[in-house]
């Protein structure tokens, strides 16, 4: 199996949080904000690339706004470089000194009223967002099942990248800001070889 069917494989199935089976819990998880620091340039790269590959997902997915295709660090070395700089922050945050590997990356434009649905990226082990460009006023990442009755917010921060566990749910409400908020988003998943 490939990495598209595998990836059309986990998006036909239920959520992790719906099984049958599911028992609540209140844990605590990590979610970590950090400020990222790439070379000159490759910000400006990447929304080139972004506005280049257009809403190649029609919105078909769970993010509603214009979405490249899932796996453009094969295409663009500027995408695996951001997925480098997420593998660093997650082996920083992570509780066992594991390999890790970029699974996936895309690029998102978000535009006023594109929001995301409610979703997980179960089975990866982390998942993060690096914020290319937004406001201060754009609208936030937000995990409803963090703690029972409410949930955690995380403000957008130009320059920022998120990491959180991947089996979080996460969605993000529609953005009402009248500006362009512009990411790169993917998963991790340990290092078979």
């Amino acid at each position: 199996m490939g990495l598209k069917e595998l990836s059309e494989s986990i998006n036909k199935r239920p959520e992790l949080t719906r099984h049958p089976k599911g028992r609540p819990f209140e844990m605590n998880f990590p979610i970590i904000q950090e400020r990222v620091i790439f070379e000159d340039g490759l910000n400006e790269e990447l929304v080139t690339i972004i506005r280049s590959h257009g809403d190649t997902q029609h919105h078909k997915t769970n993010v509603k706004a214009n979405m490249t295709n899932w796996f453009m660090q094969k295409q663009h070395a500027q995408f695996q470089i951001v997925g480098d700089k997420a593998i660093s922050i997650a082996k920083k945050n992570s509780p066992h000194d594991i390999g890790m590997e970029l699974f996936d990356c895309w690029g998102v434009i978000y535009q006023k009223d594109d929001w995301t649905k409610v979703h997980d990226h179960w089975p990866h082990l982390w998942s993060f967002v690096y914020y290319i460009q937004c406001g201060e006023n754009d609208s936030p990442l937000e995990f409803p099942d963090v703690r029972r009755h409410r949930e955690h917010l995380v403000r957008p921060v130009s320059g920022d990248m998120v990491l959180f566990p991947g089996w979080l749910r996460h969605k993000v409400s529609p953005q009402l800001a009248d500006n362009e908020r512009i990411i790169v988003s993917g998963n991790l998943h340990p290092k078979i070889n």
